[in-house]
């Protein structure tokens, strides 16, 4: 938490130093500040917590998309998308929603789920590829390149069902 800057921001929140964090990373600390934060009632968790999640929240376009990487000051770093990032960003949404009253965070968390949804491949003709979610949108976004990553679909799922079961509906 004393990483973290008055605007949300986290510094050090990449895997590499010299890299700008991508919309995964930066969803991975706010989760588990969190998850932290509630499991162990820990206030200022949740208020580090919520004040990334609502800094990402104002970056969202009305199309549910998030630049795939971002550097202080939340400047986008590039054109892509991280579809791993917004569907984890949906989850702590709908987190945020569920055990904070921050129900506000919903119409962001149907959002991402939207757009993430538009590019999940349940067309392809090629099994390998059917069913599963590239890492960035385009695929030859700095996130998983040309990479249909397991975890993708993981916390799509994860994002599907628990902005399901808050809002009692069928995304």
């Amino acid at each position: 938490m004393k990483q973290q800057d008055r605007d949300g921001w986290f510094a050090g929140n990449a895997f590499r130093t010299d890299a700008a964090p991508s919309t995964h990373t930066i969803a991975y600390a706010i989760c588990g500040l969190l998850e932290s934060g509630v499991l162990v009632g820990n206030e200022g968790y949740l208020t580090a917590a919520k004040k990334a999640a609502y800094a990402v929240a104002k970056l969202q376009q009305g199309n549910g998309w998030l630049a795939g990487a971002y550097k202080q000051n939340w400047k986008p770093v590039n054109s892509y998308c991280c579809l791993t990032g917004v569907a984890q960003m949906a989850i702590n949404w709908t987190s945020l929603a569920a055990c904070c009253g921050q129900s506000e965070l919903l119409d962001n968390a149907r959002r991402a789920v939207a757009y993430v949804k538009r590019h999940h491949s349940v067309t392809a003709q090629d099994p390998v590829i059917r069913g599963g979610l590239a890492g960035s949108y385009p695929i030859w976004g700095a996130y998983e390149r040309f990479c249909y990553p397991a975890w993708a679909v993981k916390f799509f799922a994860d994002a599907l069902m628990s902005l399901c079961r808050l809002t009692k509906s069928a995304c």
